[in-house]
């Protein structure tokens, strides 16, 4: 598929992404788009709904990841930081796509960056709550 630069590209590939396509972001990562008068509203809500449901998405399954997962030591913790990390990459690397407008791509990567530092304080928060390990899973944090 060619680099997206119509409206209707961007959005079938937006709602692709959202849905959790991950393959959709090289294809986003070259496209282009010329926000008009009549397109800005409507692209910048396409934009911005994709990212918030695959955002939501990456909080739901990061927030059952705890409540499945059986810490038996801090490797465990470890493991569901790394792995909510690297299931973090794309959202990162969305917002950061050189096709999207730069007033967007900004709003999106601070809206990202605050949603980290709210996920970290939260963890540290609830870590300071346990007293066996909690040192280590700190610093992991």
């Amino acid at each position: 598929m060619e680099a997206p630069t119509t409206y209707a590209e961007w959005t079938n590939l937006l709602d692709k992404f959202s849905d959790g396509d991950d393959t959709t972001l090289e294809e986003l990562s070259k496209g282009s788009f010329a926000v008009d008068a009549g397109t800005a509203s409507r692209f910048y809500s396409r934009v911005e709904e994709g990212y918030k449901k695959r955002k939501q998405n990456w909080l739901d399954k990061f927030q059952r990841s705890f409540q499945v997962q059986n810490f038996k030591s801090e490797d465990d913790f470890e493991i569901v930081l790394r792995n909510g990390k690297q299931n973090l990459y794309p959202l990162s690397k969305f917002v950061f796509l050189k096709g999207l407008p730069e007033d967007l791509r900004k709003t999106l990567q601070k809206d990202l960056e605050e949603f980290v530092a709210e996920i970290k304080m939260s963890l540290k928060d609830n870590v300071s709550k346990i007293s066996s390990g909690r040192e280590k899973m700190l610093l992991l944090l």
